[in-house]
């Protein structure tokens, strides 16, 4: 047993060590500058890709295959970053529309997969017993209900971000003070603007009539700071950004709904699995504030300094996450996890719950009776004889 793995871990090593170097060359050697967080953020995602290869390899149970063939596609997301770097560094580094598109979808790809696999992993929990293909008919069209009430515009039109109605407006003034300033030799004011723009009262992603001068002031306004420098970007991205919010919170009440479920019924659910999805409501969560920092930002230098500041954070709970993928494929790569997750499925009633060294941790020494008893009750230096 310990030899074969030993020689499961070297292959696991040696796959890593070939598709990490690579992606590095990709990124080292592309005419694009790329920060390190950037590409310590990828590696972490083709650790995890490589882990859950593995691990889909070594379950034992169907079922378990399949959570881990979903955590799978979701990590495959180093592939549409790594295809993105590729694309802007050596293929069509001209062609914007390329990065425009690829940028779009990757993210739309990235946050629909976290989804799926955290839908599918709840679905699982509610319908232990039931057949997979039926746990992956509810998934899919959970999913695909959800993605296409927030993402269904971007499916329907590639270039829906250029066609919605803050763009629309943002051309229009745009092109307004442009003529003006050619015209006059001066800036023209928010009033000379607004009141020769032509923007529109817009319903269901259509104009139907015109603003009030008192609307067109406002909305002057609202848009004139993003003709600043390349500001156009953050409004150009915002409805993206506000869909991957809204795709975010569904997948965090799922996987609140995931625990709730968990300490009310306490069903039995593999090593490790807990500690996994509470990493991944902590990621989601960042991902979603994250996306709603995208949306208030105004300034493009702002946008990215979130951007940056929030790779450090994802980075970090990937790391985490890493190892947690990690502690799971050594679990059942030896007799005892084996033989545990075996009667988990079989005889779940006979076997008592495995306890990790996280959850030693936190009974000894967080929860520990004792120790919470004598600090609530003892007595403060005023009632010391």
């Amino acid at each position: 047993m310990a030899k074969n793995m030993s020689l499961f871990g070297n292959r696991a090593f040696v796959t890593w060590t070939v598709l990490a170097i690579s992606l590095l060359s990709v990124w080292l050697f592309s005419s694009v500058e790329y920060p390190l967080i950037s590409i310590l953020t990828n590696l972490s995602f083709l650790t995890i890709f490589v882990v859950c290869l593995f691990l889909v390899i070594r379950e034992k149970q169907l079922n378990n295959k399949v959570i881990f063939i979903n955590f799978l596609l979701f990590s495959s997301y180093f592939l549409i970053t790594t295809g993105y770097s590729l694309i802007k560094g050596f293929l069509f580094p001209e062609i914007q529309s390329a990065h425009f598109y690829y940028y779009q979808y990757g993210t739309i790809y990235y946050h629909i997969f976290l989804f799926f696999a955290v839908t599918y992993l709840v679905i699982d929990v509610l319908f232990r017993q039931r057949k997979i293909i039926y746990k992956y008919a509810v998934t899919v069209l959970v999913v695909a209900f959800i993605s296409n009430t927030y993402y269904g515009e971007f499916f329907k039109d590639p270039e829906y971000l250029y066609h919605n109605q803050d763009v629309v407006d943002w051309l229009e003034i745009d092109r307004v003070k442009s003529e003006m300033t050619s015209a006059s030799g001066n800036n023209p004011s928010v009033d000379e603007i607004a009141s020769a723009a032509r923007l529109s009262v817009w319903r269901n992603g259509e104009p139907v009539g015109e603003l009030y001068a008192s609307q067109k002031i406002d909305r002057a306004n609202e848009l004139l700071p993003y003709l600043e420098g390349q500001n156009y970007l953050v409004l150009l991205m915002r409805p993206l950004h506000k869909a991957n919010v809204y795709i975010n919170t569904f997948t965090i009440l799922l996987i609140f709904f995931f625990s709730a479920y968990q300490y009310r019924k306490d069903p039995p659910q593999g090593a490790y699995i807990e500690k996994i999805m509470f990493l991944f409501l902590v990621l989601v969560s960042l991902e979603s504030l994250h996306s709603w920092a995208y949306v208030k930002s105004v300034e493009w230098s702002i946008f990215v300094e979130f951007f940056v500041l929030g790779q450090y954070l994802t980075f970090g709970v990937l790391a985490l996450l890493t190892l947690f993928f990690i502690l799971r494929l050594r679990f059942i790569s030896t007799v005892q996890g084996e033989f545990y997750e075996h009667q988990l499925v079989s005889h779940p009633q006979r076997i008592t719950r495995w306890r990790d060294w996280v959850d030693n941790f936190v009974l000894s020494y967080i929860f520990n009776t004792q120790t919470l008893v004598g600090r609530l009750l003892a007595p403060g230096k005023g009632k010391q004889q």
